[in-house]
């Protein structure tokens, strides 16, 4: 992934699109690593680079309320913009209010 945002920012693409929803075998991942990579991500994208990911709902940080998301909210905290969705239609709807 991080390879894919450092050949994204290489080519000048502004708006990177992931679909992980075919990606299997592992537990969705807890607050310290999602943590570590969105930090990861950040470094390679140097503010140059909006990342949308389409997951499964059952790998989104979600509370049963409202969905924390906290990859959004550690990215807004260190000038990455990035989101995660279910379907590949919110993502690039999301995309169009991303400057």
């Amino acid at each position: 992934m991080t390879q894919g945002i450092d050949f994204a920012r290489a080519l000048d693409v502004r708006k990177l699109l992931v679909d992980l929803t075919n990606l299997v075998g592992f537990e969705p991942p807890g607050v310290v690593l999602r943590y570590f990579i969105i930090h990861q991500w950040a470094r390679a994208a140097r503010g140059k680079v909006c990342i949308a990911l389409v997951s499964r709902p059952e790998m989104i940080d979600s509370e049963k309320v409202e969905p924390r998301k906290i990859g959004r909210t550690i990215g807004a905290e260190i000038g990455l913009t990035v989101d995660i969705f279910t379907t590949e239609e919110d993502a690039l709807r999301w995309f169009e209010d991303v400057k």
